[in-house]
């Protein structure tokens, strides 16, 4: 009966990884080819994503947050390809993980919670404009490779 029991939640485990798998597979990226897709997600017909170069270390390389759709990204931070020091700030809450900068006087911050889709939400001079909510992403903000990416470039706070 014990054993029974295991056997099917590990078949339950597996059935959800799997789906999770197609899922996040399925969710486009504004990252090139020679990038890595650090996160991604999806609202309507946009896209946003936070791709990084593969060299990224805690000296060199880029991350960079883009919007937009696979033709055109209409927007990008930083606007240049850059090292992200000082750039964004990410924690892990209580129930989930966040990510956030500051373009000038506007303010974004990534929100994503251990159960549900992610949400962008932005302010303008600390009053609140929108929030999206993601309907499809890639890997959590809350994976180990995800923290591991802002801890090495030193957002992780």
């Amino acid at each position: 009966m014990i054993i029974r029991k295991i056997s099917l939640v590990a078949l339950l485990f597996l059935s959800l990884s799997l789906v999770s798998g197609i899922v996040s597979a399925d969710v486009k990226s504004l990252c090139k080819k020679s990038e890595t897709v650090v996160w991604s997600c999806q609202f309507k017909s946009k896209v946003y994503s936070i791709c990084s170069s593969k060299d990224l270390t805690e000296t060199k390389g880029y991350l960079q947050y883009r919007a937009g759709n696979p033709k055109e990204i209409e927007f990008k931070y930083p606007a240049m390809l850059q090292h992200p020091k000082g750039l964004f700030e990410y924690g892990l809450l209580p129930h989930g993980a966040q990510l956030s900068f500051k373009n000038g006087h506007y303010n974004y911050v990534i929100s994503e919670d251990l159960i549900g889709q992610p949400n962008i939400s932005t302010s303008k001079n600390d009053n609140y404009l929108s929030t999206i909510e993601c309907a499809q992403s890639t890997q959590s903000l809350t994976n180990n490779s995800t923290i591991e990416v802002f801890r090495i470039v030193g957002a992780y706070k």
